[in-house]
Order: structure tokens, then C-alpha cells, then sequence
């Protein structure tokens, strides 16, 4: 009887040293690093989508209400540079809310990620070349004419609050995307940058305008900004055509 039970202990023990050693092997192994780091990185992509959305969301309210009014407040004054940074606005705001969707698919389905990647990346990318094709066309126009801005309170005070906020939102942007390495989501950091830059020259072609008396000087700042947005969006299309090429070329 005696033999038995210690037939039986030994068996027990014996199988439980041989559980910890497999367990103790396992923690070594490169495979269970590798699993751990998969772990890591999964974990890790997710917090940066969380952000991502939240700094759309954010983006999407901010710009959008800023967007709006700043566009209402050019019309009645005839700033051409108020006009064109809110019209930046509202694109961004757009671009924003094309992100929501293009991050909220990929935490529903990962394997969807790059498919609306690349469409976000010709959204915005348009939305920039279409921005830069209005501004030029609008400061050629006001340029010929002569057009001199009034000053509008409602404006100023418009710019100057985006010339703070916009390039954080700008900065937060092209962080969290070059992390998550989503051209789409940097290229919208740059629209809120150039709406920044905008609010910039907006506020300095205003001065020169109102002040000094120089009438080109509203139009020659959205003229600067254009310029930067026409080739940023055709890199992005650019980026998005390259990708889709690969993409093809794979398949085959």
C-alpha cells in the first residue's frame, strides 16, 4: 500500500516538475517572445487608433464651428484670406470625419486597414488639390480687382484662436499617424497646420491691408498657402497611386 501511494506522489510530482519545465521553456523560447511582442504591438496599434479617433472627433467639432464661422464672417467683410482659411477648416473638418470611419473599420476589421487607408489618403488628398485650385483662382481675381478687406473683429479673433490651436491639432496629427504610419492621418496634420499657417498670413495680409493701406497683401498670403497645399495634395494622390500599384503588382 505504502509503495502504491508513493508510485502515485512520484507520478504527481513527476508530472508537475515536467509542467514547469515545459512552462519554464516556453517563457524562453523565441517563439513565446515573438507571441509577447505580437501582444505588445496589437495592444500598442490599439491605443494609437483610440487616439487617432479622438483627435478626428476633436478636429471635426473644432474646425468644423471654426470653418463655418470664419466662412460667414469673410463673406460679410470680403477678406479673401478669412475665406480661404475657413474653407481649410471645413475641408478638415470633412477629412476628420473621413478618418473616423477609415479607424473605426480598422478596430472593427484589421485586414480592412490598408483598403481604407488608401482611400482616405485620395480624399484628403483632393480635398487639398481643391483647396489649392480655389485659392489661387481667388487671389488671381482679387489681385486684378483691387479688392481691399475691411476689418472684421469676429475675424481677428477667429484667426487668432486657430493660430494656437490649430497647429497642436496639426502636431497631435502627423504624431499619432506617423506612428500608426497612416499617410492619410499625417496629410490631415497638415491641414490643420496649413489652416494654422493660414490664420498666420491671414492675420498678417489683414494688417497689411487695413493698416498699411497694401491691397495685395490678403490675397498674396491665401496665394502662399495655396501653393503649399497643391503640392502636398498631389503627394498625397501621388502616395495613394504607388500604394495601389504595389498592391496590383502583389496580386499578380
Amino acid at each position: 500500500m505504502r509503495s502504491l501511494v508513493a508510485c502515485s506522489s512520484w507520478g504527481i510530482s513527476r508530472r508537475r516538475i515536467s509542467s514547469s519545465a515545459l512552462a519554464l521553456w516556453w517563457s524562453l523560447s523565441p517563439r513565446s517572445h515573438a507571441t509577447r511582442e505580437d501582444t505588445d504591438s496589437v495592444t500598442a496599434r490599439r491605443a494609437q487608433i483610440r487616439r487617432a479617433l479622438a483627435l478626428s472627433i476633436a478636429s471635426v467639432a473644432w474646425s468644423g464651428v471654426i470653418g463655418a464661422t470664419a466662412v460667414v464672417a469673410a463673406l460679410s467683410s470680403g477678406a479673401l484670406s478669412l475665406l480661404g482659411f475657413g474653407a481649410t477648416a471645413l475641408i478638415d473638418a470633412a477629412a476628420s470625419a473621413v478618418l473616423i470611419w477609415r479607424f473605426r473599420t480598422e478596430a472593427r476589421n484589421p485586414l480592412r486597414a490598408a483598403q481604407v487607408e488608401r482611400r482616405a489618403e485620395r480624399a484628403i488628398g483632393g480635398a487639398l488639390l481643391a483647396l489649392a485650385v480655389y485659392l489661387l483662382i481667388s487671389s488671381a481675381r482679387a489681385l486684378l480687382a483691387g479688392q481691399h478687406p475691411a476689418a472684421d473683429p469676429i475675424g481677428i479673433a477667429l484667426l487668432a484662436a486657430s493660430l494656437v490651436v490649430q497647429p497642436l491639432l496639426g502636431v497631435a496629427k502627423r504624431r499619432v499617424g506617423a506612428a500608426l504610419g497612416s499617410a492619410a492621418l499625417q496629410a490631415d496634420g497638415l491641414l490643420s497646420l496649413i489652416g494654422g499657417g493660414l490664420a498666420a498670413v491671414g492675420l498678417v495680409g489683414l494688417a497689411a491691408s487695413v493698416v498699411a493701406g497694401v491691397d495685395s497683401g490678403d490675397a498674396l498670403a491665401a496665394a502662399v498657402v495655396a501653393l503649399v497645399a497643391l503640392r502636398e495634395g498631389a503627394e498625397s494622390l501621388r502616395l495613394s497611386s504607388a500604394a495601389t500599384r504595389r498592391r496590383g503588382a502583389a496580386r499578380r
